[in-house]
């Protein structure tokens, strides 16, 4: 008796969502690409000074510092 192949299989066969999708991998690929480097820089911005374990000490990135490096990155 074959396997029985659930909504979710089916949905995400790779083949059909090829042809499905078409171009849409492109805008799928630049929206998670887009949602990455968003989360980067939201980590960049709102960091704090941090103490671990044993006194090890983060110091949290001078704002005005990141802030001026993306004006310059994004400039071009």
């Amino acid at each position: 008796m074959p396997a029985v192949e659930t909504p979710l299989q089916r949905y995400f066969r790779p083949r059909e969502i090829a042809l499905e999708w078409g171009l849409g991998w492109l805008r799928f690929f630049a929206a998670v690409v887009h949602s990455v480097e968003e989360a980067v820089v939201n980590a960049l911005v709102v960091n704090t000074e941090m103490v671990g374990r044993d006194g090890h000490r983060s110091p949290a990135l001078p704002h005005d510092r990141v802030v001026e490096a993306m004006r310059r990155a994004y400039a071009t």
